[in-house]
Order: structure tokens, then sequence, then C-alpha cells
């Protein structure tokens, strides 16, 4: 635990929007329960309580009712010192592929105890990118793969190139648990006018 004279947030509501970011960058690294169990909010929120030494979410919501000094992690422009700190203090209560390191990497992705702006900028980032840092790598590769079927094009004609994107974006869907896309109209044959007599 960590025994500051400052906290990262400024009201529980700033602390609260930390531990929903916080949970959202667990699930895309595959950070859980030692037990697989998944990190909900209510458990980002008791595990940023302890911390911080504080026996529980209400407790530390009572202590910010009371004024503490804030002080951003980013206030001198570089949080990486102390996620690695915080890191080392989660690893033993988490399970995460390369144990503090990822916990770590989580922390600089959700911008932890930092900014509401580089917070909200993380935010944006994670309403365009995938669940899990799995499905990440599965859809890299199958862009590489539409790009290598793409590469060699020539004499293919536009409907067939909109296949080949389409099939791409199916298996996109069918990998991010999404609806699929509708397949591209089929062009109509041209009919060659009849010759004159």
């Amino acid at each position: 635990m960590l025994i500051t004279a400052t906290l990262p947030f400024s009201d529980i509501s700033d602390a609260h929007d930390n531990a929903t970011s916080l949970r959202r960058a667990f699930e895309f690294y595959g950070i859980t329960h030692p037990n697989g169990e998944p990190v909900t909010v209510p458990d980002a929120k008791q595990l940023i309580a302890e911390l911080y030494a504080f026996a529980d979410w209400q407790t530390l919501a009572a202590t910010l009712d009371t004024g503490v000094p804030l002080q951003y992690y980013d206030g001198d422009g570089n949080s990486a010192e102390a996620h690695k700190a915080l890191a080392a203090q989660l690893a033993p209560h988490l399970s995460a592929p390369d144990g503090a390191t990822t916990i770590k990497t989580a922390l600089l992705f959700a911008a932890f105890g930092c900014t509401p702006a580089a917070r909200s900028q993380q935010q944006q980032l994670f309403g365009k990118m995938p669940r899990t840092i799995q499905q990440w790598h599965e859809i890299e590769r199958l862009a590489n793969g539409y790009a290598y079927a793409t590469r060699y094009s020539r004499g293919r004609t536009a409907y067939e190139m909109e296949m080949l994107r389409h099939h791409h974006d199916v298996a996109v869907a069918k990998v991010l648990g999404t609806q699929a896309p509708k397949p591209p109209k089929k062009p109509k044959p041209r009919v060659r006018p009849a010759a004159a007599a």
C-alpha cells in the first residue's frame, strides 16, 4: 500500500473515472484476479482504495470529501515512475501476463492518476479499439492477409475487390462479436444492344 500526503483524484467522481478506465485497460491486457475472474469496476475501486491505504472505497470517498492535496502523476509530464511503483504494489493481487510489467503498461494505457484531459484522450482511444489485446492481434493478422490479397489485384473487377473487402470485414466482425456487414450488391450484367437488321 502507498501512504502519501497527496492523491491523484480531485474528488470521488474523478476517482470513479480512474477505476472505470483501469478496469477497461485490465480487460484489454488480460489482467484478472488470481483465480482468473475478470476485474469489475467495484473490484477496481477496492484495489484503488487499498492501494492508498484505505479500508474501502467509502473511506476513500470520505477522505476526498474532507479535502486532500491533489497531485496528478503526469504533472511533471512523466508518469512512468509512479506507474512502475503502483504496478509493483498491485502485482501480488492480480494475475497478468509478464506480471508487473503488463500491469504498468495497463496503468499507462488507462492514464491512471493522470489529468482528466489525458484520461479523456485514452477513453476516446478505447472506443476505437477491440476489447482485448488478443482481438487486436487477430485483427492485425486479418489486415495483413487483406493487404496481401489486394496487393495482387490486377485483373480483378471492382465487384471482386468489394467482395474481398467484405470477406475481411465479416472476419473482423466475427472476432469482435459484432454484426456482420451486408455484402455488396452484385452488378447487373451489361446487355449489349441488338445489332441493327
